[in-house]
């Protein structure tokens, strides 16, 4: 977990830590606040070519970073945020 305070790039969530509750065995992740819209939100409407174009080039600019990284943790389509300034 500690790998994912060291990720910083613009299209990627930002990890702020975790914390184990041991009784209750469970493991709560602190992540940024996330006003923009994520990819998960959209991906099952139909878009226009300039708009997928746009926010594929968002998603391969953060898959890039984070393969870039050594060690990079396994990446989920919901963590990687699409800018809010566009619309489509």
């Amino acid at each position: 977990m500690q790998k994912l305070q060291h990720l910083n790039h613009k299209n990627i969530i930002k990890y702020y830590g975790h914390w184990e509750d041991i009784t209750d065995k469970q493991c709560y992740i602190f992540l940024e606040l996330c006003t923009r819209e994520h990819l998960g939100k959209r991906i099952h409407q139909k878009l226009s070519e300039e708009c997928t174009f746009k926010w594929f080039s968002q998603l391969v600019d953060g898959m890039i970073f984070i393969h870039s990284q050594s060690n990079h943790p396994t990446t989920q389509i919901f963590s990687i945020e699409i800018s809010s300034q566009l619309t489509c």
